[in-house]
Formats: C-alpha cells, sequence, structure tokens
C-alpha cells in the first residue's frame, strides 16, 4: 500500500512535467492530446537503498509509476522490463547513478524522448523517494 502511494505521488508530479519536456522535444504543450504528438518516456528501475531487503521493489516502483503515466494523453511508456530487457539488467539498474550524458545515451538507445530515474531511501522507517526526469536532449 506505501509502495502504490509513493507511485501515485511520483507518478502525478512526473505528469504535471510532461509538457516541458514535449517543450524541451518542440511538441507544444496545447497539441499533446489524444492523436497528437507523443512524448516517449523509459523508466528504469529505481535504486532501493535500504538496510531491510526489499526484494524487487525498485522495479515494481518503477513499474507502478509507467503504469500511471502511461494513461496519461500524449505520452508513451518504456517501462522497466522492456528497458532492462534492451540495455540488460546492469545498466538498467545503474540509471539512477548514472550522469544526466549517461542517461541521454540510454534515451538514445533506447529511441526515447526523456528518461525517469530515481531513488527509494529508508531510513529509521521513514521513506524518502527521488526523481529525476531527463531529457534526451
Amino acid at each position: 500500500m506505501r509502495l502504490q502511494r509513493l507511485a501515485r505521488l511520483v507518478a502525478i508530479g512526473l505528469a504535471l512535467l510532461a509538457p516541458s519536456v514535449g517543450a524541451a522535444q518542440g511538441v507544444d504543450e496545447a497539441t499533446v492530446a489524444p492523436g497528437g504528438p507523443v512524448v516517449q518516456v523509459a523508466v528504469p528501475p529505481l535504486r532501493v537503498n535500504s538496510a531491510t531487503p526489499r526484494g524487487d521493489w525498485g522495479i515494481d516502483l518503477a513499474q507502478a509509476l509507467a503504469d500511471r503515466l502511461s494513461r496519461a494523453d500524449g505520452i508513451r511508456v518504456v517501462g522497466p522490463g522492456e528497458v532492462m530487457g534492451r540495455l540488460g539488467e546492469e545498466t538498467a539498474r545503474g540509471a539512477s547513478e548514472s550522469s544526466d550524458d549517461e542517461i541521454r545515451r540510454m534515451a538514445g538507445r533506447l529511441g526515447v524522448d526523456a528518461v525517469v530515474t530515481g531513488s527509494l531511501t529508508e531510513l529509521a522507517g521513514r521513506f524518502s523517494l527521488d526523481a529525476r526526469l531527463v531529457s534526451a536532449k
């Protein structure tokens, strides 16, 4: 439940940022509508920092985020499974620690306009979620 709430909050924030990604790609905000231009966004697995083993939370959270983003008009999402399949698991899982230039190269390999990376940190029973949206250009 807590993981779903975190994913929902991040998805809302990123959906609000989607027009700025489109603008960076030369897409007018008013034209991003059903049947209009599509912004392609990749969501690799998020890094999880926790003293307690959290299994596949990084993949699960990224997939929940990808699912939420895919519901927005004008956004096509490449989810964590596809990112890992196309780039290799180690490269995909390391995205959150990559520089913007490395992420731009990743975006080029994936053929997307932007990449969402991030991490979930657990400290003293509290969670912090950091997300970063990097445009391919």
